[in-house]
């Protein structure tokens, strides 16, 4: 999409998601779906999404292809080990069996 046509579609794209909330305050269902997908169209034309690769999207939800992934959720620690290994040390870092290594020192001269 030109550059000079991006601001003018993120303008049309907000107003229409003002009249969808409107035409659904008023009972207006089909209105709504209507401008929906108009709204659809425009967010398509702005990133440049043809529709052969729009398709396959569709169709890719529709097989099953596309596996849904939740977002990471920001504030929340990540699920810690169990005591097994924190009781350890650095033991567990290295396999069984394997010598630790040690820096050689120099000789003093």
């Amino acid at each position: 999409m030109q550059p000079n046509m991006d601001e003018p579609l993120e303008q049309a794209i907000a107003t229409l998601n003002r009249l969808v909330e409107l035409a659904k305050a008023h009972g207006l269902c089909n209105a709504a779906l209507f401008l929906d997908m108009a709204k659809l169209q425009l967010q398509l034309d702005l990133h440049g999404i043809t529709d052969e690769e729009f398709g396959a999207l569709c169709d890719a939800l529709e097989n099953g292809a596309l596996v849904a992934v939740a977002p990471a959720r920001a504030g929340h620690a990540r699920p810690r080990r169990d005591g097994d290994l924190r009781t350890m040390g650095r033991a567990w870092q290295r396999p069984e069996g394997a010598a630790p290594s040690r820096r050689r020192r120099r000789a003093s001269q």
